[in-house]
């Protein structure tokens, strides 16, 4: 039996992967690269074969990376053709800037100079294949540990179950609902887990916020101050956190800045249809389009003395953006 080809200077390519999918800068593809690696360590006896499964190889992983990473892909550049032809130099070039990592390439021309060093000391094909079967098993392992440490979702639901309150608008007072231990029903009650319950408990969350309303006073007095709504498409806070841009001098700003904000949906035209509502709670995506005074944000400041002001850096004419919001 011939021994396993060793990977040679494709170790360099299978430690990059390894450290993108790592640290999930790429979506890691267990199938498609352990195939990849038992095609390069399958022993070829003649050296016009093992030249020809090399040139084939190579762009086969070059396409494999890019389509684990999270880059638009090639069908996006085909379906958007005639615009990207139309992109000026400076707009590529600021595209490749916010691609590039510095840092990253930096780490990759570090694992090639510690190759080249280290190649006749260290069998980096022992690393290479620990490396992806560790990406490739550790999912499973955390699945296996998860299910013997983790409670039902049925104990989760009923040991997190939120405390019901409802709010007094006369006195801003938080209050608690007659009758219940949770805004719609106590969660560990609903039955089991079927289309029928599910949407019964559905039904009973939007009758609940259906009821909930803020309180806004008649009359303010109190020193000239402004309030700023930014909204950004499908930009949170948690997401500027994550790209450590939460200290921006912008948000250093404001005296009083709020942070926790639930949209309750992944679009971000009826996000911010849900957001310019949030005086009441939330509502059915059907009824999003129907507009009710009593739940405009900037319906209340106004009534109160507050002039209001609204910039866009687009034409709003996507979607009807400008009309329906």
């Amino acid at each position: 039996m011939r021994a396993l080809n060793a990977l040679s200077w494709w170790n360099v390519y299978f430690i990059l992967v390894f450290l993108l999918g790592i640290n999930q800068l790429i979506e890691f593809w267990p199938l498609h690269n352990v195939l990849l690696m038992a095609a390069l360590l399958l022993p070829i006896k003649f050296k016009l074969l093992h030249y020809l499964r090399t040139i084939i190889l190579i762009p086969c992983a070059l396409a494999l990376l890019y389509a684990q990473s999270y880059l638009p892909g090639l069908s996006a550049f085909s379906a958007n053709a005639a615009t990207v032809t139309d992109f000026s130099l400076s707009s590529i070039w600021d595209f490749a800037q916010s691609v590039i990592n510095y840092t990253y390439l930096l780490i990759a021309a570090l694992v090639v100079v510690l190759f080249l060093v280290l190649q006749d000391y260290v069998r980096f094909t022992t690393f290479s294949i620990v490396g992806i079967l560790w990406l490739t098993l550790a999912p499973y392992g955390t699945m296996v540990l998860n299910h013997f440490t983790t409670p039902s979702p049925r104990e989760l639901m009923a040991q997190t179950a939120p405390q019901a309150v409802g709010i007094d608008t006369m006195t801003q007072t938080p209050t608690p609902l007659p009758g219940t231990s949770s805004p719609f029903g106590n969660l560990a009650q609903v039955g089991a887990p079927n289309v029928q319950n599910a949407a019964a408990f559905l039904e009973q969350f939007f009758a609940y916020e259906g009821t909930r309303r803020v309180g806004f006073p008649n009359h303010f007095h109190s020193l000239p101050f402004d309030i700023v709504l930014l909204n950004i498409c499908s930009l949170s806070h948690s997401d500027l956190a994550a790209v450590e841009l939460q200290g921006h001098e912008l948000f250093l700003q404001p005296d009083i800045t709020f942070t926790n904000f639930n949209s309750a949906t992944s679009y971000s035209g009826p996000a911010t249809l849900r957001l310019l509502r949030s005086d009441c709670g939330q509502c059915k995506f059907s009824d999003l389009y129907q507009y009710n005074s009593q739940c405009d944000l900037f319906g209340h400041p106004k009534a109160l003395g507050f002039k209001d002001q609204l910039f866009m850096d687009h034409s709003g004419n996507f979607g009807n953006y400008s009309k329906r919001h």
